[in-house]
């Protein structure tokens, strides 16, 4: 249990530094990206997606 809990403590934090870096970059360039994108439905050609 002790692994999982050091795991996990590792891997919040190396998110947030990748956010923080993100965060850097996007400040510089003032052009967004794009952190998550799951598409809904695809039906016919057209498309709902859920984009942050």
């Amino acid at each position: 249990m002790v692994k999982q809990i050091s795991l996990d403590a590792w891997s919040l934090q190396h998110l947030t530094d990748l956010l923080k870096e993100g965060s850097r970059v996007v400040a510089k360039t003032t052009t967004p990206i794009v952190l998550y994108r799951q598409t809904m439905e695809e039906e016919d050609g057209s498309y709902e997606e859920i984009v942050c």
